[in-house]
């Protein structure tokens, strides 16, 4: 019991300093309020593409799919 009463103080007093290092150094790292700059304003030669062409592809596949569905099965007459 007298071995575990005088460590747990020791541990304390041992730790106290590495709390304090860790204390100062993270009001250290603390970033430096500055004026935020504006971001980036997007590219304008992006709007010149048209979305057409993928539109055009959708309704030909959209088309396709329609015409495979329509087609009639071939069944017996034991239907």
């Amino acid at each position: 019991m007298k071995h575990t009463e005088r460590m747990i103080p020791s541990l304390g007093t041992a730790l106290a300093p590495v709390a304090a290092l860790a204390i100062a150094a993270s009001a250290a790292a603390a970033p430096v309020v500055q004026d935020i700059a504006a971001p980036p304003q997007p590219d304008r030669d992006q709007s010149l593409i048209s979305p057409v062409g993928g539109y055009a592809i959708m309704a030909l596949f959209f088309a396709v799919i329609v015409m495979i569905s329509l087609i009639p099965s071939k069944r017996g007459a034991q239907d």
